[in-house]
């Protein structure tokens, strides 16, 4: 976009409070300059930041010499949730930075991070069966020269463990929520819903839709923090990775008898069933009860028939 003192976009000029040619790395404009990385000063560059410059953002009102007036970042998927009215529909309410917040707060070691099939092993199923393009990501991915970490979790070179991917969905979609679930348990009505690429979730009471509360987050492979997914699988103590997929059971379809949420990892190829306690103690008061999921008795499920990742 901005390369060094001038615009990458010929014929455009921008607003000295998007971009000032006079002083191209102070501001904002720093970190979206192509010298952002030969600036010692700067924090961070938005080398692979997921910008969009739509029509909205650029004044045309002089077509020979359009005026750029904003730059927006795509940013991260969040939650919204929306009431049919007899005008269509309406926004009541939206999670907005929330779900960051709050799963950074939790577990920053997930914040924003990432596990899915580009960390599977070398020589295994799924590099095997998988197109030259592919293998060469997984060999990047596991070389701690390019991509990968000197210790996948069990003092091995490899793929590197979720805790040392950080922010490495920060410029892409964030917290990328992926699949959601609504249901009826404890009185109340429940949804839920799993960062995709982190693994963090989110349990929100939305009884009341004009003003959902969040009363839990939760991760499902806490192992990820120190042990990439093959050193997880071969510990058993995987959870779940990239859960695309979800379902709520209610109390007559539960294995358990208790109203609960079923957790697939689309590439763990594992399950687990969290049940619902309506008598958790809350973390607000001892003498307080609050609902929250709990990881079931039937512990985690794996599906050994076909395991993407070996």
């Amino acid at each position: 976009m901005f390369t060094g003192s001038s615009l990458g976009f010929a014929g455009m000029t921008a607003n000295a409070s998007v971009f000032d040619p006079a002083a191209p790395m102070e501001g904002y404009s720093k970190y979206f300059n192509s010298d952002c990385e030969d600036n010692n000063e700067t924090e961070w560059c938005a080398s692979g930041l997921r910008l969009t410059l739509g029509s909205s953002m650029i004044d045309y009102s002089d077509p020979t010499a359009p005026v750029i007036k904003s730059i927006v970042a795509l940013g991260g998927r969040g939650l919204s949730i929306y009431k049919l009215t007899d005008d269509g529909i309406e926004q009541v309410w939206d999670s907005k930075d929330e779900l960051e917040r709050e799963g950074c707060a939790a577990y920053p070691w997930a914040h924003n991070g990432i596990q899915d099939e580009e960390y599977a092993d070398v020589g295994g199923t799924f590099y095997n069966s998988s197109d030259e393009d592919v293998q060469e990501t997984l060999d990047e991915m596991n070389d701690p020269e390019e991509d990968g970490c000197e210790d996948r979790g069990d003092g091995q070179p490899g793929a590197c463990p979720m805790g040392k991917t950080v922010d490495e969905r920060s410029q892409k979609d964030g917290s990328a929520p992926e699949a959601i679930v609504i249901g009826e348990a404890c009185d109340g009505t429940y949804m839920a819903t799993v960062a995709e690429k982190s693994s963090i979730g989110f349990l929100y009471d939305v009884t009341d839709i004009t003003s959902p509360k969040l009363v839990q987050v939760f991760h499902l492979s806490p192992a990820s923090e120190t042990m990439n997914p093959v050193v997880a699988y071969e510990n058993r103590t995987l959870g779940e990775i990239d859960s695309e997929s979800c379902i709520f059971l209610d109390a007559e379809h539960s294995p358990s008898g208790n109203p609960g949420i079923l957790f697939a990892g689309a590439f763990s190829t594992t399950t687990s069933f969290w049940e619902f306690d309506c008598d958790a103690p809350s973390m607000e008061s001892a003498s307080a009860a609050s609902v929250v999921l709990v990881k079931g008795s039937l512990a985690t499920i794996m599906f050994v028939l076909l395991v993407a990742m070996l």
